[in-house]
C-alpha cells in the first residue's frame, strides 16, 4: 500500500474523509505500525488500564459514588519509545453531595496519537437510589466540550513546500454528551455508557486552496461486568470483564483479575483481546493516597514494535477523616473503613436484633397472658376450696378435737405415734392434691398428704413434727398464718397425732 493511500484509509478509519488534492505523505517506518494498530480497534476516546480504580473515566454513572470528594490524575504512554504513539493525560474530580444520592464530577484529558490530538473537558451529574436494602441503582450524564487538533507539521511529505498542506495545526470545537448506566447487587456490578452520543461532525478547510477533511465523532459504547469475592478477612479477589464497541467496527474485550490484600494493596492481571496483555500493581496509604502503576505489552503483530505502554495514576481523598471518608479500594466498589459488606452486615445485624426484640415482646406477651389466665384459674381454685373447706368446717371441728395433740408440761407423749402440723383437710383426695400443689407454689412448703386412723379424711400438712415442745409447736403455727399460705388457711392448724396400729 502507498503510503499517501494507507493515510487517507487511517483518517477514514478513525474518523477523517480527507480530500487533499496533490498531497504525497512518506510516513516513517514506526507510524506505519502504529496506525496498523490503530486500525485494530479504531478508538476514538483513550484506553485504560487501571479502570478498576477510577471507573467515573468511562462511566458517568459513577461520579460520587465512593462518597468522599477525589481526585485522580492519570499519565498514559501506549507503545513507548514509537514515534507518534498514544499518549495521554487525565484529570478527574468527583465526589457525593451531602443528600447521599448526588453525585457531581468534572474531567479533563488531553490524548495526542500522531497527527490526532483532543482536549476534552466535561461536567457530570449522577444519580442513585437503592431499590432493596442490597441493590442499588445509578444514571449519569456528561456534557463535553471537545477541541480537536491535527498537527500537519508532524508529516513527514517528500515536499515540505508543497502548497497542499494545510497549516501546521488546525483545531476545532464543538459539543457532545455522555451516557452511563450502573446497578450493583451486593458485590455484583454491572454499568454501561455511551459516549459520543451527538455523532458530530467537524470540518477543517483551507478556502483558499480548496483543501478540506471532515473528521467525525463515532458513538463508542462500554459494557462492564465485575464481581468481587472475599477469600478470607483481609484477600478478595474481582474478575471485571469489558466490552468495547465503536460504531460499524467489530467489538473488542478486556479480561482483567485484581487480587487485593487488606484494602490496601493490589495486584492485576489483564489480556485485551487482539492488542496484548499486562498487570499493574498499587496500595493506597494513610487512608488518603492511592498510587499504581500498570505496564502492557503487545501480543499480536504489534510485539515487533519491541516495546510496552506505560500508565501511572495517583489519586487523593479530600475529606479524610470526616464522618462519610471512604475511599474506593483497589476493586473500586469498597469503603476503606467500612466497605459495603460490613455495612450490610451491621444493618443485617441490627435487624435481626430488632427482629428478637419484637419475638421476645411478642413471647412476653403471651407468657403474661398465660400467666394471668394461670392466675384466674388458681384463684378460681383457690375460692372453690375454700368453699368446700367451709363447707367441711363442722365435721373438720370434730376431727381436730380428736386428733389434735396440745401437749403440756403433765403431758407424756406416746412413743409410738406420729405428729403433723396440718393445715387444711378434705373428705375427696382430688382436693386435698389440689390444696397441696397451692400450698407448695405459694408458700414453696414440702406439703403432704395423710389420711387418718379411720382413712375417712386426707390431711394435708406441711412438717412431720419431733419436738414435743407447745410454746414451739405454737410459734410454728403463728409462723404459718402470718406467712405466704396465711390468707389460704380455714381455721387454726393443728397438730396431728396418728397413733400406730
Amino acid at each position: 500500500m502507498h503510503h499517501d493511500t494507507f493515510f487517507n484509509v487511517f483518517l477514514k478509519t478513525v474518523g477523517f474523509s480527507p480530500d487533499i488534492r496533490g498531497l504525497k505523505i512518506k510516513m516513517i517506518s514506526s507510524t506505519l505500525f502504529l496506525f496498523a494498530g490503530l486500525l485494530s480497534t479504531a478508538q476514538q476516546t483513550p484506553i485504560y488500564s487501571q479502570y478498576f480504580l477510577n471507573p467515573f473515566l468511562f462511566n458517568p454513572a459513577k461520579a460520587g459514588a465512593s462518597g468522599p470528594t477525589r481526585a485522580f490524575f492519570l499519565y498514559r504512554n501506549q507503545w513507548a519509545g514509537v514515534e507518534g504513539s498514544p499518549e495521554t493525560q487525565a484529570v478527574t474530580i468527583d465526589g457525593r453531595l451531602k443528600n447521599e444520592q448526588i453525585g457531581l464530577g468534572f474531567t479533563l484529558f488531553n490524548d495526542v496519537t500522531n497527527v490526532i490530538g483532543r482536549i476534552n473537558g466535561s461536567l457530570t451529574g449522577a444519580y442513585r437510589f437503592r431499590i432493596t436494602d442490597n441493590q442499588r441503582v445509578s444514571f449519569g450524564m456528561s456534557l463535553q466540550l471537545i477541541q480537536n487538533r491535527i498537527f500537519f507539521d508532524r508529516i513527514v511529505a517528500e515536499d515540505i513546500t508543497d502548497p497542499n498542506l494545510l497549516n501546521q495545526v488546525d483545531q476545532k470545537t464543538s459539543f457532545d454528551a455522555n451516557f452511563g448506566f450502573s446497578y450493583q447487587w451486593e458485590k455484583l456490578e454491572f454499568g454501561l455508557a455511551a459516549d459520543q452520543l451527538l455523532q458530530n461532525e467537524v470540518n477543517f478547510e483551507n478556502a483558499s486552496q480548496f483543501q478540506s477533511i471532515n473528521y467525525t465523532y463515532v458513538r463508542h459504547y462500554i459494557a462492564m461486568l465485575s464481581y468481587e469475592h472475599e477469600l478470607n478477612d483481609r484477600l478478595s479477589v474481582k474478575p471485571i470483564l469489558i466490552n468495547r464497541l465503536v460504531s460499524g467496527r467489530s467489538s473488542q474485550f478486556d479480561a482483567n483479575v485484581v487480587l487485593t490484600y487488606d484494602k490496601k494493596v493490589w495486584l492485576s492481571g489483564a489480556y485485551r483481546h487482539a492488542i496484548g496483555v499486562g498487570g499493574s500493581v498499587g496500595f493506597h496509604f494513610d487512608d488518603q493516597f492511592t498510587i499504581g502503576y500498570a505496564y502492557e505489552f503487545p501480543n499480536s503483530d504489534l510485539s515487533i514494535l519491541g516495546t510496552g505502554t506505560h500508565e501511572f495514576v495517583f489519586g487523593i481523598k479530600f475529606n479524610k477523616g470526616g464522618t462519610r471518608s471512604s475511599t474506593s479500594n483497589a476493586t473500586g466498589s469498597s469503603f476503606r473503613r467500612k466497605d459495603l459488606k460490613s455495612i450490610q452486615d451491621e444493618n443485617q445485624e441490627q435487624f435481626e436484633k430488632i427482629s428478637q426484640l419484637e419475638q421476645d415482646k411478642e413471647r412476653r406477651k403471651n407468657d403474661q397472658e398465660q400467666t394471668e389466665a394461670l392466675i384466674d384459674r388458681q384463684e378460681i381454685e383457690i375460692l372453690r376450696l375454700k368453699q368446700t373447706i367451709l363447707e367441711l368446717q363442722g365435721d373438720m371441728e370434730e376431727l381436730q378435737q380428736e386428733t389434735n395433740y396440745l401437749p403440756t408440761k403433765k403431758s407424756r407423749p406416746n412413743d409410738e405415734a406420729n405428729y403433723y402440723l396440718v393445715v387444711g383437710a378434705f373428705r375427696e383426695l382430688g382436693n386435698a392434691k389440689a390444696f397441696q400443689k397451692i400450698i407448695k407454689r405459694e408458700g414453696k412448703l414440702d406439703a403432704r398428704v395423710i389420711q387418718n386412723q379411720q382413712a375417712t379424711w386426707y390431711l394435708i400438712y406441711t412438717e412431720e413434727l419431733q419436738e414435743k415442745d407447745l410454746k414451739r409447736i405454737n410459734a410454728k403455727i403463728k409462723a404459718l398464718e402470718k406467712g405466704p399460705i396465711g390468707t389460704l388457711l380455714v381455721g387454726t392448724p393443728w397438730v396431728f397425732e396418728k397413733k400406730a396400729e
